[in-house]
């Protein structure tokens, strides 16, 4: 199974868990404690991928610098730099 494949399940689990929570079949602790967990094993599946694509460059001899660390929430600024390594 591919990290995309992760986030997919993920996502759909957690368009679940809301649909559960929005016709009242799980309470809000549950419910937040629930979607906690899926963002924690989102961002384990972001680190697996990135660990991979970094293992990827370091054996074609190069190294990827970002800055800063990405994660599920900022994404978006993260500037990469590719040194030859």
């Amino acid at each position: 199974m591919s990290g995309f494949d992760d986030f997919k399940i993920l996502n759909l689990l957690s368009e679940q868990l809301y649909d559960d929570y929005s016709n009242n079949l799980i309470v809000d602790k549950d419910f937040m404690e629930k979607m906690d967990d899926i963002r924690i094993k989102m961002q384990e599946a972001l680190n697996r991928r990135l660990d991979d694509i970094d293992d990827f460059a370091k054996s074609i001899g190069y190294v990827i610098i970002r800055s800063p660390k990405p994660s599920l929430l900022s994404c978006k600024n993260v500037k990469f730099k590719i040194n030859r390594n």
